[in-house]
């Protein structure tokens, strides 16, 4: 496992916690096109807590929406997101997060929407990408526990995406190479 980051303790409530603020992956990276492991809660390779924490922290930090951890050169299948909650009457937006480890895709609907979408891999690179709009994803929590839910809209195409990190397989694969090329060339002429 090649994870480089920087340690960071802070207080939560009262508690100490501790944490790794980890680097992302340059987009070539091997890791990336690779399925990647179980995680072994009967023998587990990292702290799930402090993974937990770490990815959702690292998350954050770059601004984005999901984090699988291959993206972070951890080669197990867990990735966090963040659950957008929306508030119309306060107009307001609330994130909460969670991850996900060994998710398994239970079912997802036929109806599928393309929609924008970017990656922390690729900064700036925004793609229609065609997903399901309703998942049932079944995993096990930080804790163990195992569980289910069922996720909407921008939280299934988040949870999609990310699983697709999970199987080595990147966004860019899911348009049409032609159309990738005239979309990064665009992108090199307007910087």
């Amino acid at each position: 496992m090649k994870a480089k980051g920087e340690r960071i303790v802070k207080f939560v409530n009262g508690q100490m916690v501790d944490y790794t603020l980890y680097e992302l992956v340059d987009k070539y990276d091997p890791i990336l096109k690779q399925p990647a492991q179980e995680f072994d809660f009967s023998n587990p390779p990292i702290d799930p807590i402090h993974l937990s924490m770490s990815l959702a922290e690292t998350m954050g930090k770059n601004g984005g929406i999901g984090l699988a951890a291959p993206q972070v050169g951890i080669p197990y299948r867990v990735f966090c997101m963040g659950l957008i909650h929306l508030n119309k009457q306060q107009d307001q937006r609330k994130m909460d997060v969670m991850t996900l480890f060994n998710p398994v895709i239970i079912s997802q609907s036929d109806v599928k929407r393309k929609e924008k979408e970017g990656c922390l891999t690729f900064p700036g690179l925004f793609l229609d990408v065609e997903r399901s709009t309703e998942i049932v994803m079944q995993f096990t929590n930080h804790f163990g526990n195992l569980m289910q839910s069922t996720f909407y809209g921008i939280d299934a195409r988040c949870a999609l995406h990310e699983y697709d990190h999970l199987d080595g397989t990147l966004y860019t694969s899911r348009i049409s190479q032609t159309k990738l090329k005239i979309i990064q060339s665009k992108m090199k002429r307007r910087r």
